[in-house]
């Protein structure tokens, strides 16, 4: 006698085989509470900056692409307005 998916599925999300991966991480759940460090910001950079390669492929000249990346990560405006003395 077979289980049916839905037997399946429930056996597999159970809590039980949830242990094993909990104690495998065990010293990286631990590492995170007392260092609460991600390298969220690098990961959000490499993101952006594959964003911006895929954006690239149409640039005629390949130091367009680097300086690009150093506008864009860099919050610069590529076409600033001119400066205007108040």
């Amino acid at each position: 006698m077979g289980l049916g998916k839905h037997a399946l599925m429930q056996l597999e999300n159970s809590p039980m085989t949830s242990i094993p991966m909990l104690a495998k991480h065990l010293e990286g759940f631990i590492n995170f509470t007392l260092f609460p460090i991600t390298n969220a910001i690098a990961e959000g950079f490499n993101s952006k900056i594959q964003s911006l390669k895929a954006d690239a492929r149409g640039f005629r000249n390949a130091l367009n692409y680097p300086t690009r990346i150093l506008f864009y990560c860099g919050r610069l405006d590529l076409f600033p307005s001119t400066h205007e003395i108040p």
